[in-house]
Order: C-alpha cells, then sequence, then structure tokens
C-alpha cells in the first residue's frame, strides 16, 4: 500500500503539471463527449432527478473561464464561448429534465409517492394529483434550464476576474 502511495506521489510529481496543461487543449467535441457522460452518470445515479445535473454547468463554466484565461482569447471570442457554454449546459439539462418527466409521466403511482414523500419527510398532509406534480415538475424544470444558463455565464465571469 505504501509503495503505491509513493509510487502515486512520484508520478504526481514529475508528470501532473504536465497533464493539467494538457487538459486545456482537449478538443471541444472531446469535452462535450465528457460533460454528456457525466451528466448521464449523475442522472443515473439520483435516479432520474435533475436537480443534481445543474451542478455541472457551473463547473462547466469554471474550466471555461481558466481555459479562456490561459488561451489569452480577445474579448469577442470570449463573449462567444461564455454563451455557447451557457447554452450547451442548459440544453444538456433540458434533455434530463424532458427525460425525467417522461419518466414521470409514465409513473403510475407518482401522486401516491410525491404525497407519502411530503407527508413523511416535511410532515405536510396536503395531496397532489398526478397533473399538478407534473406541471409543478415542469416549471421548475424550465426554471433550472434558464438558471443553469445564467449561472453557467456568472461563474465563467466571475472565475475570469480571478
Amino acid at each position: 500500500m505504501l509503495a503505491g502511495l509513493g509510487l502515486g506521489f512520484t508520478i504526481d510529481l514529475f508528470f501532473l503539471g504536465q497533464w493539467i496543461r494538457l487538459a486545456y487543449r482537449i478538443p471541444p467535441i472531446i469535452l462535450m463527449a465528457i460533460y454528456l457522460f457525466y451528466s448521464i452518470g449523475i442522472f443515473g445515479f439520483f435516479m432520474g432527478v435533475p436537480v443534481f445535473n445543474a451542478v455541472m454547468g457551473p463547473l462547466a463554466g469554471f474550466y471555461i473561464s481558466r481555459r479562456l484565461g490561459i488561451e489569452k482569447v480577445p474579448s469577442e471570442e470570449k463573449q462567444r464561448s461564455i454563451h455557447w457554454t451557457g447554452l450547451f449546459a442548459s440544453f444538456i439539462l433540458a434533455v434530463g429534465c424532458f427525460a425525467a418527466l417522461v419518466l414521470a409521466v409514465s409513473e403510475t403511482s407518482l401522486a401516491a409517492n410525491i404525497n407519502g414523500m411530503l407527508h413523511d419527510m416535511l410532515g405536510l398532509n396536503t395531496s397532489f394529483d398526478n397533473q399538478t406534480i407534473l406541471i409543478l415538475s415542469s416549471l421548475a424544470g424550465v426554471g433550472m434550464v434558464v438558471g443553469e444558463y445564467y449561472l453557467t455565464r456568472v461563474i465563467v465571469k466571475k472565475a475570469l476576474l480571478l
């Protein structure tokens, strides 16, 4: 175990700096594939609840801000990159929200599950029907997608100032 730990530290000492510099030269299509892979993984891990996928946009924004800072791109290209990063993150989240909505529509015991959770976890004695739950979920999804776009843009702009 200690030999493996020592070998890991040695490899990091000699190669980690180079790997980090190379990480900012990855082609955009590869970055998009990585983003999509992790988004699908998060969606599955949290059993179709897309709220946790909203973390991906700010992470992508931070990466893009570092990349833009390292590459010293012109202001006009920075603005375009910030816009497209926000759009991409929002689009992937929108697909996740739509997939969650499709899963919710196909769930026969949706209202019973939601009402049970509201009663058990929050102590609420209200009950919602399927239609109300789907409408509220749709509105929350739209809000998350719009929020993802702006939050990603804000993270990029704030991180560029660092």
